[in-house]
């Protein structure tokens, strides 16, 4: 392979392993019994869990079966347009349609990222910031919010605005704007539980395929559209002015980043005594299906890319990355002997802290892209 196609493809590779990773601990509440630890050991730290409790959005199996009817809908509607209209006005409605979506995310990505580095106790006491605004004696909107994550918003909005304003869209922006939204995605949408995630896996393993093989359809969208739904890297010299891009849709890492958060939080409601947040991969607990599932996607991945280059074609991604994951998961439940319990696991279910498996429940969610060259 050239080196600088191979460059190009494991840097693609990276930042998707990043995103996943860096979504699916996001995606990670502290369990009901770290709660009770830490109610009696650190009153403060408890009320503070309480405090960063975020609402999520739970996908079920009936949300997982209509992914790809409502995925062929908007993607048939979106080609009709860019044949029919002119595709300039398409792609600024849209561009600005995601850079708006693309502040918040990006925001919200870069304050967690300073919050990382800085590290809990530090950020912590640093004072709080909160903004009302009231309408009689209704609260219309609230905002907390810490002195960094003030500050960045100054940053994220330039970024997000000079995206906007550049009718040609630096391929740079394009990747810290998608990634932003993809890690969001994966840490705010969460699957309710594996079966959810394998009628979501294998619905879109068939989307992908026919709207790959089957039209024309998926290349020409993805083609078509130069909005933040995207990740490219050139696969000739980096400052070249007009380089020839490797691209991976965004779909292609959010699908299979859901699958592989929800295997890592049952990992943790695994955990017998598990620890408080902050999570990452340093946190001490095992993940076997986290990691089974990472491996799969990094293989399924690259197995993509190599066939794509074999041929010299466009390949449905998830063809490759759905039955990855899932075979990863099915074989690490198969060996541990938990394939009935955790497939019938849910986390809308009461935890049973004395076995340390919990019982049964529901569901899912996301779209798709395709691996291939530009």
């Amino acid at each position: 392979m050239d080196p600088g196609h191979l460059s190009a493809y494991g840097s693609i590779i990276t930042a998707a392993v990043v995103c996943i990773v860096s979504g699916s601990f996001s995606s990670l509440r502290a369990p009901n019994a770290a709660k009770e630890r830490a109610a009696k050991t650190s009153p403060a730290h408890a009320a503070q869990l309480e405090e960063e409790d975020e609402e999520v959005a739970s996908l079920t199996s009936a949300d997982a079966w209509m992914f790809p009817i409502l995925g062929s809908c908007t993607l048939l509607t979106l080609y009709l347009v860019l044949r029919y209209l002119d595709t300039k006005w398409v792609n600024w409605l849209l561009g600005w349609y995601f850079t708006l979506l693309g502040f918040g995310s990006v925001w919200k990505s870069s304050a967690a990222l300073v919050k990382t580095v800085l590290g809990l106790r530090i950020w912590k006491g640093m004072t709080q910031y909160t903004l009302q605004l009231t309408g009689g004696k209704e609260e219309m909107f609230s905002l907390q919010a810490r002195l960094p994550t003030l500050l960045l918003s100054i940053p994220s909005a330039l970024i997000c605005f000079f995206y906007g304003t550049r009718e040609d869209k630096p391929w740079m922006l394009t990747n810290v704007i998608s990634l932003s939204l993809g890690c969001n995605a994966i840490a705010v949408l969460k699957l309710d539980s594996f079966r959810t995630g394998a009628i979501l896996l294998a619905g879109l393993f068939v989307y992908d395929i026919w709207w790959v093989f089957g039209t024309n359809v998926m290349v020409t969208v993805a083609k078509g559209l130069d909005v933040p739904i995207k990740v490219l890297w050139p696969k000739t010299s980096i400052t070249d002015p007009v380089p020839q891009l490797a691209l991976l849709g965004l779909g292609d890492i959010v699908i299979p980043g859901l699958f592989i958060a929800l295997a890592l939080r049952y990992d943790l409601s695994l955990s017998g005594s598990p620890p408080l947040p902050p999570y990452n991969l340093l946190s001490k607990f095992r993940k076997p299906y986290f990691w089974a599932t990472l491996v799969a996607y990094f293989l399924g991945l690259s197995l993509t890319i190599g066939v794509m280059e074999v041929f010299q074609a466009a390949q449905p991604a998830l063809l490759y990355l759905c039955p990855a994951c899932l075979l990863a998961w099915f074989s690490v439940a198969l060996s541990r002997g938990e394939v009935k319990a955790a497939w019938s696991w849910g986390e809308e279910t009461k935890e049973q802290s004395d076995s340390g498996n919990p019982t049964a429940s529901n569901g899912t969610a996301n779209s798709a892209g395709i691996a291939k060259s530009e």
